[in-house]
């Protein structure tokens, strides 16, 4: 049996951005504190519908750049992520 079989669960509720203020060349997403969290990631919807994880953040804000012209807020979705043991 491994370790991470006996690890306590930790679950942590989903994560909505609360405020989006958007730019001429970006976007920022702003959330409330998950209680319990260590970090946030950050994942990106991608052509096909999946989500892969963009980047891992300790702070509840995250800024997209615009660049691309088709990114959106929307395309992105934010989840808590539990402290190690």
């Amino acid at each position: 049996m491994n370790s991470a079989s006996n690890a306590p669960a930790c679950n942590l509720p989903e994560v909505r951005s609360d405020v989006v203020k958007e730019y001429s060349a970006k976007s920022i997403m702003r959330w409330a504190s998950v209680v319990g969290a260590a970090k946030y990631d950050i994942f990106k919807k991608t052509r096909t519908g999946d989500f892969i994880l963009v980047e891992r953040v300790n702070d509840p804000v995250y800024t997209i750049y615009l660049a691309a012209g088709d990114i959106r807020y929307d395309h992105f979705k934010i989840a808590a992520v539990c402290p190690e043991s």
